[in-house]
């Protein structure tokens, strides 16, 4: 079985790849130094699935303490892959956290 040569393009294509990441990566970095180190840590713990599965749970609420990215301004996001929350949605998870926190403070079910 005979396999088609790649062209050189296509070479120079697979190659860029990870020149492009890790540009991106850089970008990051740079643009968000004190967030980068969680970020990259969280990477590190628990993979880039994770994180971006995780990110408005987990790392996003760090944004109140330092300037935090946008998920989509992760390096290894992928549009065509991970999911996005709206400003909205992500707005009213946390207005649910807070609300369920409270009823946990007060010792009270949500209908009381």
């Amino acid at each position: 079985m005979s396999y088609p040569v790649p062209t050189e393009g296509y070479v120079i294509a697979l190659l860029s790849v990870p020149v492009v990441i890790q540009t991106m990566a850089d970008e990051l970095t740079e643009n968000y130094p004190e967030a980068a180190e969680y970020i990259w840590k969280a990477v590190d713990e628990h993979g880039e699935d994770w994180v971006l599965e995780h990110y408005y749970q987990q790392l996003y609420p760090l944004g109140i303490l330092l300037d935090m990215p946008e998920k989509d301004e992760l390096p290894f996001f992928d549009p065509e892959v991970h999911k996005m929350m709206s400003k909205e949605e992500v707005t009213e998870m946390y207005q649910a956290w807070a609300e369920y926190r409270e009823n946990l403070r007060r010792g009270k079910k949500p209908t009381e």
